[in-house]
């Protein structure tokens, strides 16, 4: 009886006791790179056309209703940025605002500006980001298949929430976000004659 006792409970616990923690993945196609990792959140980057101009980062973490964030960053090889730099972002050639300035070479986007680049991926359109009037063109080779792969991770294709493949099912099935996993130091103490 209570070896039936203990392999029904056993029964009942198994599945959360034993689950497999959540593994990051990466994967890049062309001119797009993704990260996620074992939190659930994901991080796109995008590069310029000409190498080493410009880049864009796309975060979202996992769960529903989680948004994206775009962040772009400028390199300048022959020039330091000056501090009042300005910057703003253009898609076929229309121009859709100033970018807010985090410090002298990165800039974030707002939630406009965000969807309309989404958007601009999907469709390749042509993108451009400036940078006190100097036009840095975006490539979004590889993109598509890059935030799909992002959706999978997280779950949401198929829902309200993609990014690509929206669909009706519901959020319940969209990946939660996971903790951080807590890091606690050990302690020990060393005496001066075990260092010699």
């Amino acid at each position: 009886m209570r070896a039936f006792f203990w392999a029904a409970w056993l029964g009942l616990c198994s599945t959360p006791l034993l689950a497999a923690p959540l593994q990051g993945f990466s994967f890049a196609q062309k001119d797009w790179e993704l990260a996620c990792d074992n939190t659930g959140a994901c991080r796109a980057a995008g590069y310029g056309v000409r190498m080493g101009e410009v880049s864009v980062l796309l975060t979202r973490n996992a769960g529903s209703e989680q948004h994206l964030t775009a962040t772009v960053t400028f390199a300048q090889i022959e020039h330091d940025i000056p501090a009042d730099s300005t910057a703003s972002l253009l898609i076929d050639d229309r121009d859709f605002g100033a970018l807010d300035a985090l410090d002298d070479s990165h800039f974030r986007l707002d939630s406009d500006q965000t969807t309309a680049l989404l958007q601009a991926l999907t469709n390749q359109r042509k993108i451009e980001f400036t940078l006190n009037g100097q036009h840095l063109p975006l490539s979004s080779a590889g993109s598509r298949e890059v935030l799909g792969k992002m959706d999978a991770f997280q779950r949401r294709t198929g829902t309200a929430d993609a990014l690509l493949d929206k669909g009706d099912a519901g959020d319940d099935a969209i990946l939660p976000a996971t903790p951080a996993p807590e890091i606690i130091a050990a302690r020990f103490s060393i005496t001066r004659s075990q260092c010699r």
